[in-house]
């Protein structure tokens, strides 16, 4: 695509016609239509302006406007393939012609880079339309500030961006403020809170907040845990007392064992019967039987006691688990701790979008 008369007014417009070199306000030697490029100068070619005055002695050197209209449109053409080789989406021909004249001043690799040509090849228009008029600042004498010859053509930019215009139509021209070099002044968002990266610190102070709330009630948790085991090992050794008494009381007699292994086999009371009568009288033969099955049943008491069944034989109740305190704080640690890593990657986003759309 080819930049229309249009858009080469545009840019003679701003950029101004002089036929003698001079210095820009950046201390550049110009010639022509902003022209700083390669030049022939009495049918001799040099690299630059700049060149051509210092094989002149220093002296400006001098072109015809003929010569200088000639310079424009064979510059133009690197212009409009850096514009065009940008492109990812149709553009019309006052679009164009407004890109190859903001191209033209900040330069082929300034508007590939710029937020004017991603909003566009996102599709969006307005927003490509306000990003042109951001380049309206440049460093003059040290200091960046924004030129007012630079506010102008934006604004002109912008129009034939936005709609056809005439040239007469353009406004004032300031030519030494047209020939700095512009910067991208992307605007600020209107105050702090409206900043992602400030909705993202504030979301991750909060959870970092809670988070040490969480740690704090999780010690005093600790506490009392520990003060309950200090309480539970006082009862544990009551209960090694109530447990040597019980086995004192089971070796005073040492017909348990008898007793026992006659229960587990069927026959032990004929045993019993057979030593009773070999070793003792029948009455005290009896008083064992009796005293055995004392023991017996004193024995199986116990072990219950130990066991906490309460019988030799059978399934433990199934109790349902109880929910702690410590149960509620880990799941509350972990919430803060997602938000957390939510709030960290929001920021990272936040910090992308600003440098990628807004240059900050």
């Amino acid at each position: 695509m080819r930049v229309s008369q249009t858009g080469i007014d545009l840019i003679k417009h701003f950029e101004g016609i002089r036929l003698d070199a001079y210095k820009d306000v950046a201390g550049i030697w110009t010639i022509g239509y902003g022209h700083i490029g390669p030049i022939r100068i009495d049918g001799k070619r040099y690299d630059s302006v700049a060149d051509a005055v210092a094989a002149n002695g220093g002296q400006p050197v001098r072109i015809s406007h003929d010569y200088a209209e000639e310079l424009l449109r064979d510059e133009l053409q690197r212009f409009e393939e850096g514009v065009s080789g940008g492109l990812k989406r149709e553009i019309n021909q006052n679009q164009f012609d407004a890109f190859v004249s903001l191209s033209y001043n900040i330069g082929v690799s300034a508007f590939r880079s710029s937020s004017a040509l991603k909003f566009f090849n996102q599709g969006k228009i307005a927003e490509a339309a306000d990003a042109i008029t951001w380049w309206n600042k440049a460093t003059v004498n040290g200091q960046k500030q924004v030129v007012q010859g630079l506010v102008n053509r934006r604004a002109a930019e912008k129009a034939l961006f936005l709609q056809p215009m005439d040239s007469n139509e353009l406004g004032d021209t300031d030519v030494d403020s047209s020939r700095v070099t512009p910067e991208e002044n992307s605007p600020r968002r209107k105050n702090i809170g409206s900043s992602r990266t400030m909705e993202g610190a504030v979301v991750a102070g909060a959870g970092g907040a809670a988070s040490a709330g969480a740690a704090w009630m999780n010690r005093d948790s600790d506490g009392g845990d520990a003060a309950g085991d200090e309480a539970g090992t006082g009862s544990d050794a009551d209960a090694g007392a109530d447990t040597d008494a019980d086995s004192d009381a089971d070796t005073d007699t040492g017909s348990e064992t008898d007793a026992g292994t006659g229960s587990d086999t069927g026959t032990g009371d004929q045993t019993d019967g057979g030593t009773g009568t070999d070793d003792t009288s029948p009455d005290e033969s009896a008083t064992d039987s009796t005293t055995d099955a004392t023991d017996d049943v004193a024995a199986d008491d116990i072990a219950g006691d130990d066991t906490g069944t309460g019988t030799e034989v059978g399934t433990p109740p199934v109790t349902e688990p109880e929910i702690t305190r410590e149960d509620y704080t880990l799941a509350f640690q972990v919430a803060i701790g997602v938000i957390i890593v939510i709030a960290v990657l929001y920021i990272i986003y936040a910090r992308i979008d600003d440098w990628l759309n807004h240059k900050r």
